[in-house]
């Protein structure tokens, strides 16, 4: 479980870059995320990795102070944007 009233307690700003990743029973390559946590909403700008046969490319938002989640998804030219509350 993720405290998510804990986001608020501080900011960050941090860039990982990994060749490779080991996620559950997958594996991430070329991980490109930046994570930007700022008054308690959280987004990743790039999200980009490598996985099985395709990529993903896209950003990943939580604002808590409404709750709202989004992602939106580029690929060749196109965005893909889907948004939960």
């Amino acid at each position: 479980p993720v405290a998510f009233d804990a986001l608020g307690l501080a900011d960050a700003d941090v860039t990982v870059k990994a060749a490779r990743v080991k996620f559950g029973k997958s594996d991430l390559s070329n991980l490109d995320i930046r994570l930007a946590l700022k008054n308690g909403d959280l987004t990743l700008d790039p999200f980009r990795a490598d996985v099985a046969q395709g990529g993903v490319n896209g950003v990943v938002t939580l604002e808590t102070g409404t709750w709202k989640y989004a992602w939106m998804q580029r690929s060749q030219g196109t965005t893909d944007m889907k948004t939960w509350e």
